[in-house]
């Protein structure tokens, strides 16, 4: 059975580093629309970002995007935003492997983190 166990981790780590993969191209497209117009935005297609259509995670730039079945898991200082000069995504990845729910933020020059994870329901 550990081949099982192994084949978990495997595709979880396959999704985490998708995520990952996502939300450094929407931070690319960020800092090139900032570039070009010295602000941020919250328009995906303004700044020229689309996924490749096999997206497993949701990205999210605006707090009133995120449905409120999630919201209510989030502390306010994990919700997105866009200011002219500051930005924060919001990353959410159901893990079918594993039934939970991932959540996962990024700030404009940071790290992107997962700040927390839960079964899914």
């Amino acid at each position: 059975m550990w081949w099982k166990l192994v084949g978990v981790e495997i595709a979880s780590s396959a999704r985490e580093s998708e995520v990952k993969t996502q939300a450094s191209s929407l931070v690319a497209a960020e800092n090139a629309y900032f570039s070009e117009y010295h602000e941020y935005s919250d328009d995906f297609r303004k700044m020229g970002y689309s996924s490749d259509g096999r997206q497993n995670a949701i990205l999210y730039l605006k707090a009133e995007d995120v449905p409120g079945e999630l919201k209510e898991y989030l502390s306010e200082e994990y919700l997105p935003f866009v200011h002219k000069e500051e930005f924060q995504i919001l990353a959410v990845l159901k893990n079918s492997t594993k039934d939970t729910i991932s959540f996962w933020v990024q700030r404009r020059g940071r790290e992107l983190k997962r700040v927390k994870e839960i079964p899914v329901k």
